[in-house]
């Protein structure tokens, strides 16, 4: 998971808009791009990938990885339906899910779910509503907050723990759009990049 949010790190905080989505891992100027390309082998057998329903639902981390792969079936097809069910497993897993910013949950777990909303709400922000994409922005605000900020047992720069949190957190502060989400983003980064130095 870090490795996604340096990318988004270093592709995000230089030229952090406010509403400028998507701005994760690609900008709207890439999609044509993308589309074309997943017409074609071997990029086609990859998107295949992405819009294969994934079978495996007992997996309690399911949801999880449909956040993480409706966004790309999205890029590569232009379906907003993926999108449609991205919105419905992001809104549960924040409003319903009893992870979400529970400092009493397990912070792996929350990492995991976490950034996950972060890559659905950059991905498919302009297929979902203005209402659902504003309260998702304070809510990885908060949620960011909580996994930067709030101890929950494991400490220390040279624990892996603590990189998963600064990377979600991070990915948290570079999909939201609050004012203070880029300067909180810029201290995850540091955190994330002393602990890589650390180890």
């Amino acid at each position: 998971m870090w490795y996604f949010a340096l990318l988004a790190f270093t592709s995000t905080f230089d030229s952090h808009a406010q509403g400028v989505h998507p701005r994760l891992l690609w900008q709207s100027s890439d999609e044509p791009v993308i589309r074309k390309r997943a017409q074609s082998e071997p990029y086609a057998s990859m998107a295949k990938l992405l819009v294969s329903p994934l079978d495996n639902q007992s997996d309690p981390y399911y949801n999880g990885t449909l956040l993480r792969t409706l966004p790309g079936a999205y890029l590569a097809t232009g379906d907003k339906a993926h999108c449609d069910q991205a919105l419905g497993v992001a809104l549960y897993t924040v409003y319903h899910s009893g992870m979400w910013a529970n400092t009493s949950a397990r912070g792996l777990t929350r990492a995991f779910f976490s950034a996950g909303v972060a890559l659905a709400l950059d991905g498919c922000y302009r297929a979902w509503p203005d209402q659902v994409r504003t309260n998702l922005s304070v809510q990885l605000l908060s949620n960011g907050y909580s996994l930067m900020y709030e101890f929950d047992g494991v400490n220390g720069f040279g624990n892996n723990h603590e990189a998963v949190r600064y990377a979600s957190a991070g990915l948290c502060f570079a999909a939201c759009d609050e004012t203070e989400c880029e300067r909180r983003g810029k201290n995850a980064y540091d955190y994330l990049t002393g602990h890589l130095r650390a180890n």
